[in-house]
């Protein structure tokens, strides 16, 4: 894209900046809906399971108040406490078994969503070059590929330049000024 400076002398170019692909941003985009409504479908598991536990506790106590019931009303009664009381606990194990289901679909949509969160920053951050010394001969070489080998370390593919030697090998690369390095030859 040209654009003319203010005084109309002068015309500069500039290259689109490369952003993520759209296919990945969509993929955020889906990942943190489903995220926003796992938490949300935690939170009403979460009340759910309370308010199970809140009736459960209060049929357990009326069946404590009728424990030495022996009047035919009351025996019924008691019955279909029982029954109740058990309903009750089969939900609440039902509940619980969704709520702790939801708890791990919660954690893999986050670990995918920090995943795609990287591979977006990997790609708008620029990939740095790393000249290193053949570990055969000591000849300076530059990676022939360089790529993002994730949380912030970038991985180089080394073929050594002198005729003679043909090492090869691979390095990780930690950025900043002093680099932490990692060499595998191979």
């Amino acid at each position: 894209m040209s654009r003319s400076s203010p005084d109309g002398n002068c015309t500069a170019r500039h290259e689109p900046q490369p952003g993520p692909p759209q296919e990945l941003l969509r993929a955020i985009d889906q990942l943190a809906g489903r995220a926003r409504a796992l938490d949300e479908k935690h939170d009403r598991i979460v009340d759910g399971v309370a308010t199970l536990r809140r009736r459960l506790r209060d049929t357990e106590d009326e069946l404590d108040q009728l424990r030495h019931a022996w009047l035919p009303w009351q025996l019924a009664r008691k019955r279909r406490l029982v029954r109740h009381r058990d309903s009750l606990r089969a939900h609440l194990g039902n509940a619980r078994g969704e709520r702790e289901l939801t708890e791990r679909s919660i954690e893999q949509t986050g670990a995918a969503l920090v995943a795609h969160y990287q591979a977006v920053r990997a790609l708008l951050r620029p990939l740095e070059v790393l000249p290193m010394s053949c570990p055969e001969c000591g000849q300076e070489a530059s990676p022939d590929r360089v790529a993002p080998a994730g949380d912030g370390w970038r991985e180089g593919w080394y073929e050594c330049a002198a005729g003679s030697c043909g090492a090869t090998w691979t390095a990780r690369w930690s950025g900043g000024a002093e680099p932490v390095v990692k060499v595998l030859v191979s």
